[in-house]
C-alpha cells in the first residue's frame, strides 16, 4: 500500500485547507464615477461575495480610500461585519485609490481590542469626473458641443485638462431671433460662470474651445447670443390718431412705421415734429418710454418695442404760448 511520508503531512494539510477552506472575497463595481452638475460628490456602490467565512472566528471587511479607512472594525470586535454591498462617497474629483481587505479579528488581550489577520485583499483606482454646463444665455434652445448640436443646458462630464469644442447656434427662441453679434455695441461672447462667482468672458468667436480646469466643478460655459428686437415708431395726436410723419435714424416715414430691427442695447433714433391738423397745432409732448420730453432721442431697446410720440393740440389762432398763458390765468 502506498504510504505518505510523515514529513509531507503538514504540507498536504496546508494545501488542502487553502484549496477548500481559504477565506476570500470577490467584488463588482465601477472604476469611474461622475459628480453631477449642482452636486459636490459622487457615489459608487460595490457588491461583495465571500467564501470560507465559516473558517474564520471573526471575519471583517475593511474599506480604505486614499489611505483613510472609511469602513471596518473599530476597537471592539462587535464592529466586525462582511456586508453584501457598500456605497463609497467621493468628495473630490480626480483619481482615488480604493483598498478592500478581508481579515480575521483575533483578540490581542487588551480590553475590547483586537488585531487583524489579513486573509484576502484587492486594490484599484477610481477616476472621478465632474460636470460642467454648456448653455445659451437664454433658457433652452440648441447649442453645439464637441461637434454635435445639443439641447441647452448640456451637462458634459469633464476633468482637468479636457478640451471642449464650442459652437453658438443662431436660432429663434422665446419670440426672438438670437444672433452672434459682432458689430455695434453689446457684442456676443463666451462667458465662464464659476459656481462661486467671478464670472467673465473668455472668448469672442462664435466657434471656439475651452480647456477645462481642475476646479471647474459646477461651472457654466455660456454662449451670450443677443436677441434681435422688432421696433415700431408712431405718433399719437389727441382726438386724431397715429398718422403723420415720424423720423427714424434720420429718414422720414409715415406713422406708424414698423419693420425696424435692432440688436438689443444697440441704438435706434426717433424724432417727432410739429404738425397742424384741422386747424389745431400739435406740439410734441413726450415719448411713451425712455426719451421723456426730448423730441429727438436715441433709444437702446432690450425687447420688442413700440415707441409712441405723444402730442398736445392748441388752437392755431391762439398759439401754444398764449394758450398756456390763458389757461394759467383762468385757474
Amino acid at each position: 500500500m502506498f504510504k505518505i511520508k510523515s514529513f509531507l503531512l503538514p504540507v498536504l494539510f496546508f494545501f488542502l485547507c487553502r484549496l477548500n477552506f481559504a477565506a476570500s472575497f470577490t467584488y463588482s463595481g465601477p472604476t469611474s464615477a461622475t459628480i453631477q452638475f449642482g452636486q459636490s460628490s459622487a457615489s459608487a456602490t460595490y457588491y461583495f461575495s465571500y467564501s470560507g467565512l465559516g473558517e474564520l472566528f471573526q471575519p471583517a471587511l475593511s474599506i480604505t480610500v486614499d489611505g483613510t479607512t472609511i469602513f471596518g472594525p473599530h476597537a471592539c470586535q462587535s464592529d466586525a461585519s462582511t456586508p453584501s454591498s457598500y456605497t463609497i462617497t467621493f468628495n473630490a474629483a480626480g483619481t482615488h485609490t480604493v483598498y478592500f481587505m478581508l481579515s480575521q479579528l483575533v483578540d490581542d488581550g487588551s480590553q475590547c481590542g483586537h488585531r487583524e489577520l489579513v486573509k484576502d485583499y484587492s486594490a484599484f483606482n477610481v477616476s472621478v469626473y465632474f460636470q460642467i454646463s454648456v448653455e445659451n444665455i437664454f433658457s433652452g434652445g440648441t447649442i453645439n458641443v464637441d461637434g454635435s448640436n445639443r439641447t441647452s443646458p448640456y451637462y458634459r462630464s469633464s476633468s482637468g485638462g479636457n478640451n471642449v469644442s464650442l459652437g453658438a447656434v443662431e436660432q429663434d427662441n422665446g419670440g426672438y431671433h438670437w444672433i452672434w453679434n459682432t458689430s455695434g455695441t453689446y457684442n456676443s461672447e463666451w462667458d465662464k460662470e464659476p459656481s462661486g462667482g467671478g464670472s467673465g468672458p473668455f472668448n469672442y468667436s462664435q466657434n471656439t474651445s475651452y480647456s477645462v480646469q481642475s476646479n471647474d466643478i459646477n461651472t457654466s460655459i455660456v454662449a451670450a447670443l443677443r436677441k434681435v428686437c422688432n421696433i415700431t415708431f408712431q405718433n399719437n395726436f389727441v382726438g386724431v390718431g397715429n398718422d403723420g410723419n415720424i423720423t427714424i435714424n434720420g429718414t422720414q416715414y409715415g406713422s406708424p412705421a414698423s419693420g425696424f430691427t435692432v440688436t438689443e442695447q444697440n441704438p435706434i433714433s426717433g424724432s417727432a415734429s410739429y404738425r397742424n391738423l384741422n386747424g389745431i397745432n400739435y406740439y410734441f409732448d413726450h415719448w411713451s418710454e425712455e426719451g421723456g420730453t426730448n423730441s429727438s432721442y436715441t433709444f437702446h431697446p432690450t425687447s420688442h418695442k413700440t415707441y409712441t410720440a405723444y402730442f398736445k393740440g392748441y388752437p392755431s389762432n391762439v398759439g401754444k404760448n398764449l394758450y398756456n398763458d390763458l389757461n394759467y390765468d383762468s385757474q
